[in-house]
């Protein structure tokens, strides 16, 4: 396997650890969530982590189609 192949295989890897391991914070903050009294914050991180698994998902899914040439 060639080098930029093998760079490419553990960039999508490494994008699916992130993917796994905001998927386990999101559940640990889920389950265990902050007892401040702004409800706000409270949300703006839960909605974070939940923008950021979706679109590094997406993002992981559709590294080899832009990875090949032309």
């Amino acid at each position: 396997m060639s080098r930029s192949k093998k760079i490419r295989m553990s960039l999508i890897f490494n994008i699916g650890v992130g993917v796994i391991s905001i998927i386990i914070w999101r559940m640990v903050y889920t389950v265990r969530p902050d007892h401040s009294s702004d409800m706000t914050c409270q949300l703006y991180t839960g909605s974070t982590q939940g923008q950021m698994e979706i679109w590094l998902g997406i993002l992981a899914a559709n590294i080899p189609r832009y990875s090949r040439p032309p």
